[in-house]
């Protein structure tokens, strides 16, 4: 494995490098219509789900503006997709 002196003259393999700069392809906020490709579902459907209390809060930003963080519904549908509160109580 081929090894890399950053400025501070730390080590980092090129592997490392290459993982941080894939997970930032990735945002950590993502919008409604993203969680419902991720559910497999459409978003009138995600809509019905928050106001049922069904998936985790969304971050509202404004009136419309909505956001969900990537890893947090990511562990929630690992977890079995428990309703709000169920997943409020595990966290």
């Amino acid at each position: 494995m081929k090894r890399q002196e950053n400025k501070n003259g730390q080590k980092r393999t090129r592997e490392r490098q290459l993982a941080q700069v894939e997970s930032l392809a990735e945002p950590l906020l993502i919008t409604v219509a993203a969680v419902a490709e991720m559910l497999g579902v459409s978003i009138n459907s995600v809509w019905g789900m928050d106001a049922a209390g069904k998936i985790p809060s969304p971050i509202r930003f404004g009136r419309r503006c909505t956001r969900w963080r990537r890893h947090e519904i990511e562990t929630w549908v690992s977890a079995g997709c428990p309703s709000r509160d169920q997943w409020e109580a595990m966290r």
